[in-house]
Order: structure tokens, then C-alpha cells, then sequence
């Protein structure tokens, strides 16, 4: 008969100790998680603050080259566009 009682307290205190190893993982993944976040909550801390600015405007010249012989060789030929088998 004793037995069964210090079987039935040794699987009540394993039972309370794995319920608390249980809860400090479970702590400390929220903590791990909360700690990875920190700089993301940081970085909108500091920029919610701010309006977003205008449009910006790129002043300057550009030119749109033809492709090379070299580069229209090395394109295969059934990846030339639509546009260029309706004027065929």
C-alpha cells in the first residue's frame, strides 16, 4: 500500500515539475520572440512620427539603346515577343 502512495506522490511532483519546465519554456520563447522584435518595434517607434514625403523628381538625360548583334544572337528564338512576329 505504501507503494502506491510515494508512486502516486512521485508522479504528482514529476508532473508539477515538468508543468513548471514547461512554463519557463514557454516564457522564455515569448521572451526570445518579444526580444527579436524589439528593433522592429523600435524602427516604427521612431518613424511613425514622420510624414512621408513628396514625390521625388530625378533631373537628367537618358537614352534607350537598340540591343547588340551579340545580344539579339543570343536570344533564342521563341522568346521573341509578339510584336516582333506581327510585323513579319
Amino acid at each position: 500500500m505504501w507503494l502506491r502512495v510515494w508512486l502516486t506522490l512521485s508522479v504528482i511532483a514529476a508532473g508539477a515539475v515538468l508543468l513548471w519546465l514547461g512554463l519557463v519554456l514557454a516564457l522564455a520563447v515569448v521572451l526570445a520572440a518579444a526580444l527579436a522584435l524589439l528593433p522592429v518595434w523600435a524602427w516604427r517607434l521612431l518613424t511613425a512620427k514622420r510624414r512621408p514625403a513628396g514625390p521625388a523628381t530625378i533631373e537628367g538625360d537618358y537614352t534607350i539603346s537598340t540591343p547588340s548583334v551579340a545580344e539579339t544572337r543570343d536570344e533564342a528564338p521563341d522568346r521573341k515577343s509578339t510584336g516582333d512576329a506581327e510585323r513579319r
